[in-house]
């Protein structure tokens, strides 16, 4: 009897640490996709994260900002900066700007962009605002000097998204120092309807 007392007392001590252990594996995983892997690699200890606006949301470039989502079928998306490094820059209104990627090519308004005034100042360790990004069809194809790209009757490829998966990231450029530093965001799925959104 008491041998049977023990041996079902190790059996629950079995299942217990086995889990314990499960829960310890899961919840490592689950902080591994939502720690430092969201975010693009570093460059100079600066890294850039892209994200898809959650259903509903408005996106806003400060806090409080009245800024609304314009009625489009493809996703809202936005952005931000971790200043990991030692020195302070600004944000300034390039990053409205910034570059997209998708399915591999890069598409964006080309040379002359945005620029000018100062968003803000990132100071190490800090986390910029969440600034709102304009993905949307018409974007010019970019070549590997951010020049337009055109098709053999002359015409510029344009963005066309068609209904399905795509992948998505994105770049935009700093000014560190008095050097110029270009950050590629992480990588984000998108998936478009083929039913066009009710207006």
């Amino acid at each position: 009897m008491f041998n049977l007392y023990v041996n079902r007392s190790r059996a629950v001590s079995k299942a217990i640490m086995s889990i314990a252990f499960l829960f310890v594996c899961v919840t490592a995983q689950t902080s591994g996709q939502t720690g430092t892997d969201s975010w693009g690699d570093a460059v100079d200890g600066i890294q850039l994260r892209l994200t898809v606006t959650s259903a509903g949301d408005v996106p806003y470039e400060r806090p409080g900002s009245s800024l609304k989502p314009v009625p489009v079928d493809l996703p809202h998306v936005e952005c931000q900066i971790w200043n990991r490094g030692t020195a302070a820059f600004p944000v300034t209104n390039s990053i409205r700007d910034s570059q997209f990627q998708i399915d591999g090519i890069w598409y964006g308004s080309g040379p002359g962009g945005g620029s000018g005034g100062t968003l803000e100042t990132l100071v190490p360790g800090g986390q910029s605002h969440i600034y709102a990004l304009m993905l949307r069809n018409g974007l010019y194809e970019l070549d590997a000097q951010m020049a337009r790209v055109r098709s053999t009757n002359g015409d510029f490829r344009i963005l066309e998204l068609k209904p399905g998966k795509h992948s998505v990231r994105v770049r935009t450029g700093l000014n560190v120092g008095g050097r110029q530093v270009t950050l590629i965001s992480n990588t984000i799925a998108i998936e478009i309807s083929a039913t066009p959104a009710v207006r």
